[in-house]
This record gives C-alpha cells, sequence and structure tokens, in this order.
C-alpha cells in the first residue's frame, strides 16, 4: 500500500495496542517517521522502531510533552492519528 507519505512524520495515538499500534506498524512500514504515544509503553511498541513517548493526553501536561517531544526529536509532525 502507497499512502504517499514517505518521510513525513506522523504522532500516533494509544499506540500500545489495538488499532493504533495496527496504525505505528503501517505507517512505519510505509517509511513514515513515527512518534507512537501511549501512557504505558509495550515491547511490541517499541518493536515497530518508532520513537516513543509515554504521556497521558487526557492531560494537558501529557499533550504538551508529546507534541514538545515530537518537535525535537523529529522536528515536528506532519500529522496526527
Amino acid at each position: 500500500m502507497d499512502l504517499n507519505l514517505t518521510a513525513k512524520t506522523a504522532v500516533v495515538t494509544g499506540a500500545s495496542r489495538g488499532i493504533g499500534l495496527a496504525t505505528v506498524r503501517t505507517l512505519t512500514a510505509e517509511g513514515v517517521n513515527v512518534v507512537g504515544a501511549a501512557r504505558t509503553i509495550t515491547p511490541e511498541l517499541k518493536e515497530t522502531g518508532a520513537h516513543t513517548i509515554a504521556a497521558d493526553l487526557s492531560t494537558a501536561e501529557g499533550v504538551t510533552t508529546l507534541m514538545d517531544s515530537a518537535l525535537i526529536e523529529l522536528g515536528g509532525a506532519s500529522t496526527c492519528w
């Protein structure tokens, strides 16, 4: 599948399991730079090769942590999932 996102940067929330983890796997396979955010970083998420951020996005501090980390590590984000 070609999503035409190669070399783009995506932030995926809920990335530790389920649809979020599947999204991380699909995007990394397509050559997308991925920041995977979850309250808990699982071994499965680490195995994807995505940049991982532990953050509780139900809080303003968690959202700030995520976006600051995406900016510092990858220069920002092209899309959020």
